[in-house]
């Protein structure tokens, strides 16, 4: 089979299963790579994401019985609808970690889900070492950058996908937040003036 026998059979299973319309088809894709075929299937709707692996596995089968392997991701597209801190992080046991927890909800068509950031100290040194912010503003400038953090990984398709529906907890350390301060959509940024001194922009 080639690339666009099975670009067609999947929108055919995808059809069958009531999904095909909220696909994204400029950001799905199907790859042919040699010893198998690589299937993405991009969502409007993560409530739609039940049948759209359901049309998946359908494929599978069906390339499977004919000798081809199908490697297939399904994932949706999120919107960051608010972020919110919820004081200091806990490890698994209870223990305290050396972090602060921000909790990010997301929405996508008609489904939402919370995701919850830990933002390392050391990561916060870093922003207090570029920015010199501190006390409200401080805060402030860090729900912008845990938005921002989650926005970047939700971009990442492919092999790289994070699902924040299985993996609900990342945590954002010193060179994820260096990496988000030299980006230009997000530093230099404005944040609200909640303090009578003026922080300087480092040049």
């Amino acid at each position: 089979m080639n690339v666009v026998e099975v670009h067609d059979l999947l929108f055919e299973k995808l059809q069958a299963n009531g999904v095909a319309e909220s696909v994204h088809r400029e950001l799905s894709q199907v790859l042919d790579f040699p010893e198998e075929f690589f299937v993405e299937v991009v969502l409007r709707d993560a409530a739609k994401m039940p049948q759209a692996e359901r049309a998946i596995l359908e494929l599978t089968e069906i390339l499977k019985a004919k000798g081809v392997e199908l490697n297939a991701r399904v994932r949706a597209i999120w919107e960051v609808k608010d972020v919110q801190s919820e004081g200091a992080a806990y490890g698994p046991s209870g223990a305290p970690r050396a972090a602060t927890r921000f909790r990010v909800l997301l929405r996508s068509g008609g489904r939402e889900e919370s995701v919850y950031i830990n933002v390392t100290w050391l990561a916060v040194e870093e922003l207090r070492r570029r920015t010199g912010t501190g006390g409200q503003q401080e805060r402030e400038v860090l729900r912008q950058l845990v938005a921002e953090f989650v926005k970047m990984e939700l971009e990442l398709g492919g092999m790289s996908y994070w699902d924040p529906t299985r993996f609900p907890e990342k945590d954002l350390k010193a060179a994820a937040m260096s990496y988000l301060l030299g980006l230009e959509r997000v530093f230099p940024f404005q944040p609200p003036d909640t303090s009578s001194e003026r922080v300087e922009r480092p040049r």
